[in-house]
């Protein structure tokens, strides 16, 4: 169990973990200007995150009854506290996924992203990271792939339009690896995903493989501060 930063109970608290989400950590103001919002599919949205007002407004506007949070569970982070009570007030369903956007995913990653895809969320689904970009987009990938059966290069959702995502930096790691699945599979039709993943796919063979350019990765990790 994580130690609490903040006691939102607290007022002096709560206003101090208010300036570190909107400011200081999170930098959550930003999406005052830009929340990166998009529909995937019926019933299925994709964001930056978004702020307790805008969360309250999406579920009024949209019905949202499912947030998955691809941050995953962290105490230590104000942002994530005042999503928790906010989701709770609202009675909206949080789902908490450590989704990794610098590194291919496992099997056994996957398998768990497509279990929360098939068993856990109540449609309509809200999906979102920080900026709404890699690991929003990663998760989307897969959603188009396992529950609505598109080939995997039929898929849209890491684009740097409109969403943001930059292909040749550290991120472009999940382009790389779809594209070499997609690869194997045009030889070896009857293959899917997970398989390949489990019995194929060597991680540390295509992460060394993908070669990383200097200034696109310079955008993502300093200019646009992805995480």
């Amino acid at each position: 169990m994580q130690t609490l930063r903040f006691d939102l109970d607290d007022s002096y608290d709560r206003k101090v973990a208010w300036l570190y989400s909107m400011f200081f950590e999170d930098h959550n103001f930003t999406n005052y200007f830009r929340f990166n919002f998009h529909q995937v599919s019926n019933g299925i949205y994709r964001s930056s995150q978004p702020t307790m007002k805008k969360l309250e407004e999406l579920k009024n506007e949209y019905g949202i009854k499912t947030v998955i949070n691809l941050k995953s569970e962290n105490r230590k982070s104000a942002y994530f506290l005042f999503e928790e009570e906010k989701c709770r007030e609202l009675g909206l369903k949080l789902i908490n996924v450590n989704i990794r956007s610098r590194e291919m995913p496992t099997t056994k990653e996957l398998l768990e992203y497509k279990r929360i895809m098939e068993e856990e969320m109540h449609n309509p689904t809200l999906i979102h990271c920080k900026a709404g970009a890699d690991r929003t987009g990663i998760f989307c990938t897969l959603y188009q792939y396992f529950i609505e059966k598109r080939d995997i290069l039929d898929t849209n959702q890491l684009r740097f339009l409109p969403f943001g995502h930059v292909k040749y930096s550290k991120a472009g790691r999940s382009d790389y690896y779809f594209e070499q699945f997609a690869k194997y599979q045009k030889e070896n039709p009857n293959i899917d995903l997970i398989t390949w993943s489990k019995e194929v796919a060597d991680l540390k063979k295509m992460k060394e493989e993908f070669k990383v350019n200097f200034f696109a990765s310079f955008l993502n990790e300093k200019i646009l501060r992805r995480e």
